[in-house]
């Protein structure tokens, strides 16, 4: 399978979420750009709020149903940022400038993903379970993608309503097409 076409949304929700992980295909990018790990990163000194280890970000990927698409990139580092407890609008507003100006392609996000980045920031900050970026990943590999779903509070009933309004932002997008494909829409 190749990196674009992965879909954890379609996932069986009774196999594992470390089952669905290893279904994950590999990158085709050899290198992160250092502005990326600065603000990303959990041991950047430098990162805002929300920073996932890669391993935590791949579990993100799969329990919010969300592909590998520059889009589902953005609404996982969107929800991942909402989430923390310590973020602040002032998160939202650097990292939104540092990734639609500074970013060079294919991290750079256009304006439909800064939209639905907005969108997930907000679906982070109302969500009732806090700070998923600091979850150990061995506590939730092992159980079944929905059990774990449900664990966290992005269930598919959860997030439907939200896919939903994203797909009215980003209307002809391939995550779209795909989102309302998987869901329903």
């Amino acid at each position: 399978m190749k990196w674009f076409e992965w879909n954890p949304g379609e996932a069986d929700e009774g196999l594992s979420v470390n089952e669905v992980l290893n279904t994950l295909p590999a990158s085709p990018i050899e290198k992160i750009p250092a502005i990326v790990r600065l603000l990303e990163n959990p041991s950047s000194p430098y990162h805002l709020a929300g920073p996932a280890s890669l391993g935590v970000h791949d579990i993100l990927h799969t329990v919010l149903g969300r592909g590998l698409l520059q889009q589902d990139e953005a609404f996982v580092i969107g929800y991942s940022v909402g989430n923390s407890e310590n973020a602040k609008a002032l998160d939202r507003l650097l990292f939104m400038e540092m990734a639609t100006k500074l970013y060079r392609k294919p991290f750079r996000f256009s304006e439909t993903d800064a939209l639905v980045f907005d969108l997930a920031f907000d679906v982070g900050m109302k969500a009732k379970k806090k700070n998923i970026h600091k979850m150990d990943p061995a506590s939730i590999l092992d159980m079944p993608l929905g059990e774990a779903r449900a664990f966290l509070g992005v269930g598919r009933s959860q997030m439907l309503p939200y896919f939903k309004k994203e797909v009215k932002i980003a209307t002809d997008t391939k995550a779209s097409m795909r989102l309302k494909a998987t869901f329903n829409i």
